[in-house]
This record gives C-alpha cells, structure tokens and sequence, in this order.
C-alpha cells in the first residue's frame, strides 16, 4: 500500500480488473475505468444500476459506458479493487474523558473490512496519532485507543454562564451581547467596580471562547481538504470517516462567518471520497452552563451540514455507542459500480481527466466515485 507521501507524488498508470463471487472475470480489453458508490437514502447500495441509468462527463463531455458491473463485497473477503478508509478523530472537537464507545465501535469496524483494504488514522489537530495507509489493523486499534478528546480551554476556571451562541453576539456586534453582560455583570454585581471588571472580562471570555472554536474549525476543515485532494491519486473506492462533536463554521445568520468552508468543494470533487460525518451529540461544554444550549447544539450540527453539503457527504448521529452508526458507512461501502467508458482519441494522451457521475433513478445518491481518470487504463467488456 502506498504511503500519503508517496500517493500526492507522481501516479503511474494502473490496470484494474474486478470480478464477484458469483461471476467469472470478464475479459480485460482496453478503455477507461472508473468506481461509483451509488447508494438509496437509507444507505443500502442499489445493485441493479443499467449503463443508460448513468450519466457520465469526462472534461465536462458526455460519455457513452460500455457497460456498468456491481461489485459486492463481503464481509471479511478480499476485495478487488481494495478500498481506502481514512479515519479521522476530531480531537479539538471531542471532550477530554468522551468518544471511547465510539472508538470502540472504529475498531469493531475494522474488523469487518476486507484483508486487502487499506486503513489511515488521522487524530487532529497534530500531536495526535498519524499512521499511513496499512493492513495492520493491529497497529490502527492500537493508536485508536491512544485517542482521547482536548481539554476546553478555561471550560472549569472561566466564572460567566454564558454560551457559544452568546459568544457571537460579542463577535458580531450583535446588540443582544449588552443583555449578556447586563445578566452576567450588572444584575449580579450592581454598579461598581466589579461590575466594570466584570464587563472586561466577560469580553475577554467571549473572544476567546469564539478563537478557540474558530481555530478548531479551521483546522479540521483544512486537514479535510488535504486528505480529500490527496484521495485524488487513490485507486478505487474510498472513504473518510470523521467523527467529532460537532463543527463551528459560523453563527445561525452567517454559516461561514467563522469559517471558510467552500475549498471542500473543489477538493471533494478532485478526490470522490465518500465522506461520513459520524457525530457524537454530547456538545462542546460552554463556559459554566450554557442558556443557549440548543442554539449551540444547532451551531455545531450546522457547520457539518454545510460541510456535507460542500462534499456530498452524510451526517450521521452517534447514537448507542457508535456502533449503528458505523454499521451505516459499512454498509454503503459494501459495494460498488465498476464502470467501463467508450475510448476516444483524446484519451490516448494520457492525462488525469475530471470526471463527474450522476445517476437518472429517483432517490439514488452517488456518493463516491472516481474523480479523475487515466487514459489507457485496461477496463473490463
């Protein structure tokens, strides 16, 4: 398996053959050949996908498919082509002392994966454990139970109850921050001296409160982009999986005011990784007890909506420990679309190409696929 290093150097042309268990190899003849995940909207892979459901653009030019081979892949079975999971642990997103039966249920996930895939382990922000694509997933379940959540930043020493939401009012210049500190300063410590120092520092832990969760969002959101580009020189299909306890973009009014979110965009599209945002409702502690404790709740479900949105991506609750919630991304990993194009001469100059999938059936959901192509790669009849 080839390092992350390695991967974002140069890509050689590759030959790819796939075959089930239930059908012989076809023969191998000359084409383009790309992978799809096409998945309905409760994540039960669609099998029975014909050539002419598919509409496939090469450098923005419609291509006929010569054909379009389901492969299914069972549990614990080698895989042809192998899959590329990378598992990514959002630590400065995750509570100190939270996320063990979600780690626990990564590992079980594990075990469900073919012998032949490939499996990264990215903990951020860095300091955390890295391990390059491997089949050791020894080593993976090892590092994973070295993953613990951040501490928050003055989350047991800071005095004011406010939230995250009321945070961004200072941030904002929203006139709504002046009943914070009427609430925090001026009713609890009448006019005076502590009242004023009061109102510096609630100023103060409101900057700070919103610095931290930008700085955090931020990260995350950049490691994303570069994992997603990097999937970009990754054969077959491939996967990210995150899991986090949520993600700060921006306020309620303004998504990205915080953060820029829209380099996913390209980046998704240059990678065609699925990406799974499993997400672990426990939320980040605000300073004290929050009264905006379900407006923060909505901030940080938000930012991966809009994450989603800009990766064509699916959010999914933790729930139970984790467990279901994995048995979702393996479930939509459980097979995949082997699709075969008509060779054009332009293909003969062998380049990367940009390639966009998109399905005709109602409800079909393409969730991966191969972003670029190699000319000259051999397909299957």
């Amino acid at each position: 398996m080839r390092s992350f290093a390695l991967l974002c150097a140069t890509v050689a042309l590759s030959t790819v053959t796939t075959h089930t268990a239930q059908s012989p190899a076809p023969e191998p003849r000359p084409g383009l050949v790309l992978t799809a995940v096409i998945v309905d909207t409760a994540g039960e892979p669609i099998a029975d996908l014909a050539p002419t459901d598919f509409v496939v653009t090469v450098d923005g030019t419609p291509r006929a498919l010569r054909f379009a081979q389901f492969v299914a892949h069972a549990a614990g079975q080698p895989s042809t082509p192998p899959r590329t999971i990378i598992l990514m642990v959002d630590r400065a997103n995750l509570r100190a002392g939270s996320g063990g039966p979600t780690l626990n249920a990564a590992s079980a996930f594990l075990d469900r994966l073919a012998p032949t895939d490939g499996v990264a382990l990215v903990a951020l922000p860095s300091g955390g454990p890295a391990i390059d694509v491997t089949r050791d997933r020894a080593r993976i379940k090892d590092a994973l139970g070295k993953v613990s959540g951040q501490v928050r930043p003055g989350s047991d020493t800071m005095s004011h109850s406010f939230g995250l939401t009321e945070a961004l009012y200072f941030f904002e210049r929203d006139p709504r921050w002046n009943l914070v500190v009427t609430r925090e300063c001026v009713e609890r410590y009448l006019p005076g001296y502590l009242g004023s120092h009061c109102s510096t520092g609630i100023e103060q832990d409101a900057e700070n409160l919103v610095l931290y969760v930008k700085e955090a969002g931020a990260n995350t959101v950049n490691v994303m982009q570069r994992v997603l580009l990097w999937s970009s020189f990754v054969d077959g299909p491939k996967s990210l999986v995150l899991v986090t306890e949520g993600l700060v973009t921006g306020s309620l009014q303004s998504l990205n005011s915080l953060v820029d979110t829209e380099p996913l965009r390209k980046a998704a599209a240059a990678g065609g990784a699925g990406v799974y945002l499993l997400y672990q409702q426990v939320g980040m502690p605000a300073i004290r007890r929050s009264p905006t404790a379900q407006e923060d709740e909505g901030l940080r479900r938000s930012g991966l909506d809009v994450v989603a949105e800009r990766t064509g991506g699916i959010v999914i609750p933790i729930t139970s420990g984790g467990d279901a919630a994995f048995a979702r991304v393996a479930r939509e990993m459980s097979g995949h679309y082997v699709l075969g194009l008509e060779p054009l001469p332009v293909d003969r100059e062998g380049d990367l190409r940009n390639v966009e999938v998109k399905v005709r059936r109602e409800g079909a959901v393409v969730r991966a696929h191969s972003s670029r192509m190699r000319a000259a790669a051999v397909g299957t009849q």
